[in-house]
């Protein structure tokens, strides 16, 4: 199985999990009726459709995304090949550095497409979650690093379940 059947089969469905619903609340205090959001990874989608409901536009990147909600403007393919070159007010990257590894160039691209006074927000698996242990881990130093021009305004982290372990954290420009 390619990795783009593995997230097509995945996103088939919409699972709500507490995760989700926590992420989407503490996204939600970022947002505002005006902000235009470029969701990179957006998978099946939820916290991209719950981000629509509070803003202006969403726009959704992914291999394989679920087109399941009409108001979210959808792209599929690589997020660096398929990036629009739009500025956005909130950039979301959920769960995906980890999978992409320390690169400075890839984090200019995102950069690129971020407002000047507009956000980053991003959710990392810290060293204590086992949930994903193919995953290279991606600390909060090295997000703090690659995102050097950023400024952090939020660090927390987050204890889902006895195996789900992450880091929110928020960037400004």
């Amino acid at each position: 199985m390619t990795k783009i059947e593995f997230y097509k089969k995945k996103n088939q469905k919409i699972k709500i999990t507490s995760r989700k619903v926590i992420l989407s609340s503490m996204i939600l205090s970022y947002l505002s009726p005006k902000s235009s959001i470029l969701d990179l990874g957006c998978g099946d989608s939820y916290i991209s459709y719950i981000a629509r409901l509070f803003s202006k536009s969403v726009t959704a990147i992914d291999l394989a995304p679920n087109y399941m909600f009409e108001k979210v403007d959808y792209i599929e393919g690589d997020i660096f090949e398929s990036m629009p070159d739009n500025k956005y007010d909130v950039v979301l990257a959920l769960d995906i550095l980890e999978h992409l590894g320390e690169s400075r160039q890839k984090a200019k691209v995102i950069e690129d497409r971020i407002k000047e006074g507009g956000l980053l927000i991003i959710n990392l698996p810290d060293s204590q979650d086992k949930s994903q242990p193919e995953d290279k881990l991606f600390t909060p130093i090295e997000a703090i690093n690659v995102f050097h021009k950023l400024e952090l305004i939020r660090l927390e982290k987050l204890k889902f379940t006895s195996n789900e372990s992450y880091n929110f954290m928020v960037f400004k420009k």
